[in-house]
């Protein structure tokens, strides 16, 4: 995966995020510190080798996929339309419920 398109996948990430606080009264230094958080978190991720998957769509949109429990993740391997419209993601799910077992 290239750099952009992690950055890519780090921009949904936040941008999820800061659709699920639209409606709580946080304010900008809240935001940045949480953003930072998400920075930081993904650089550490790097340097010590992981790829960092994020899910770019529905219930867990910008969420990790290492953070999404099992069986949403197993409903989203059943679903016949995965593996055909998200490729790039499918494999990263399969193995990351084979991890789990």
């Amino acid at each position: 995966m290239t750099a952009l398109a992690k950055l890519k996948e780090l921009i949904v990430m936040l941008q999820s995020a800061a659709e699920q606080h639209e409606d709580d009264l946080i304010s900008g230094k809240e935001m940045q510190q949480k953003a930072q958080k998400y920075v930081r978190d993904y650089l550490a991720d790097k340097e010590v080798g992981n790829t960092i998957r994020i899910l770019p769509f529905g219930l867990h949109r910008g969420k990790k996929i290492t953070e999404i429990e099992t069986d949403y993740l197993k409903w989203l391997m059943d679903q016949e339309w995965f593996e055909e419209k998200q490729k790039d993601i499918y494999n990263d799910v399969k193995e990351e419920l084979e991890g789990r077992e």
